[in-house]
């Protein structure tokens, strides 16, 4: 199911790395090389503390603050936007912890106007800035009916410095009573 994806194969259900960012998301099974130094997780979202699972993160170390790294999923079909929710969880430990953002980028809105300064907000489905503690976080947005396909964009943002491991996983696409169902029971911090 194209919608759904928990990073437990390398072909990331189609999700790939924006080629117009400054750094990339990578695979992961076990705690982020600088997690003895308490940024990171140290287990994954979908098997927990005892399973061996895949989660995508972005490694901190050696890049400079403010720097992003992009993850785009496969192209949606615009009739997943219509009462249509994203859902993903999330892990920000760190001291010099950034942000994370994710957006709704419509086919026909080029990379470069989604990301503007002035624009951002239009297309943003959620923002989360700051160290979050040691612990897997969920969230739920509810998509917005644009009328076109869409794909969405997962950016991490480094902080002020190399303890700002940001991890994402479990990621997918519902629509209706599991948006419902979601929206109520996760909320957003």
């Amino acid at each position: 199911d194209p919608t759904e994806c928990d990073f437990e194969l390398p072909d990331l259900c189609g999700w790939k790395p924006d080629e117009l960012h400054d750094f990339d998301w990578r695979r992961l099974n076990k705690k982020t090389p600088s997690s003895f130094l308490q940024t990171g997780p140290s287990y994954d979202h979908t098997y927990g503390k005892n399973g061996s699972g895949y989660y995508m993160y972005i490694e901190t170390t050696g890049r400079t603050e403010n720097e992003t790294a992009r993850l785009l999923s496969p192209v949606y079909d615009a009739e997943l936007a219509k009462n249509g929710c994203f859902i993903f969880y999330y892990h920000m430990y760190g001291r010099g912890m950034g942000g994370l953002r994710v957006y709704q980028k419509p086919d026909r809105v080029p990379m470069y106007q989604l990301l503007s300064s002035s624009k951002r907000n239009n297309y943003l489905l959620f923002e989360q800035w700051g160290d979050q503690g040691n612990e897997w976080y969920s969230s739920a947005s509810m998509l917005t009916d644009v009328d076109d396909d869409f794909q969405i964009v997962i950016e991490g943002i480094r902080g002020n410095s190399f303890m700002s491991d940001i991890a994402i996983d479990d990621v997918s696409i519902q629509r209706g009573e599991n948006c419902t169902k979601a929206m109520l029971h996760h909320h957003h911090h």
